[in-house]
């Protein structure tokens, strides 16, 4: 905690700094272009209070993401995506965009350095690229995080998947349960690992706290999916428990 501190205070620093200057300048820059440009509506109204986005309207119109429409708002209909992934356990893969710049930027600051304001960002467009895409009754009923184990929660101070999930599902209008699911086997790095060495690595390493009344629909969230070992060892744990139907939602995916 006292390590944390100092970090915190940096950060506050920086983003005041931040602020200040571009309400000296009379308006906000936009985080990729730098330029003073009219902020994204969608992305204000999600954010009550909120006086300038991250990026601009043109900026967000140029970032890449996936047409959901195209394959009936599930993307394990596209036979890429659907083959780079390893023995699914989910019905349905919800994602905003393919693992690149800037959201691979974006998702190592969160992860590392600490820039809570691009996991309201990141929430915040995949919410408008969702809504535009399916009905509200086909989002789960449920979200929850892909958790951490608790040693690497207490030294990171903090899970990027739940910032993300908590935003999700607070934007979209689900419920949300950060606890429902617990690591209680903490696991190497999954980075660099074969497909095998994965599932391996990650077998029993989830438990779900006993007494809780699933739904029928529950939504995993994450931040890159990558050969969705992880997810499967959650879904498979979900099921084993009743749920009939699980949907995982990652801001990326790492197309191999």
């Amino acid at each position: 905690m006292e390590q944390l501190i100092p970090r915190v205070i940096s950060r506050l620093r920086k983003l005041i700094a931040t602020k200040l200057l571009t309400q000296f300048k009379g308006g906000s820059l936009c985080e990729l272009c730098q330029q003073k440009c009219q902020q994204v509506p969608q992305l204000a109204k999600q954010q009550p209070g909120q006086q300038y986005s991250l990026i601009c309207s043109t900026c967000n119109d140029d970032l890449p993401r996936f047409d959901l429409t195209d394959c009936q708002a599930n993307l394990l209909n596209e036979p890429k995506i659907y083959h780079s992934l390893t023995k699914i356990k989910f019905q349905s893969l919800l994602a905003f965009a393919p693992y690149q710049w800037p959201y691979n930027l974006w998702i190592t600051q969160l992860k590392y350095s600490g820039r809570f304001e691009v996991a309201n960002l990141m929430a915040g467009l995949f919410t408008e690229h969702l809504q535009l895409s399916l009905a509200k009754k086909k989002l789960p009923q449920l979200i929850i995080p892909v958790p951490l184990h608790a040693w690497r929660l207490k030294k990171r101070q903090y899970n990027q998947a739940a910032l993300l999930a908590y935003e999700l599902a607070r934007q979209l209008g689900c419920l949300y349960d950060e606890n429902l699911i617990q690591r209680q086997k903490n696991t190497v790095p999954q980075v660099g690992q074969s497909g095998a060495s994965r599932r391996k690595n990650l077998r029993g390493a989830f438990t779900l706290n006993a007494g809780v009344d699933l739904p029928d629909h529950v939504g995993i969230v994450d931040d890159v999916l990558t050969t969705g070992t992880t997810v499967n060892e959650v879904a498979k744990l979900l099921t084993h428990h009743g749920v009939k139907k699980i949907t995982v939602m990652s801001i990326c995916i790492a197309i191999v």
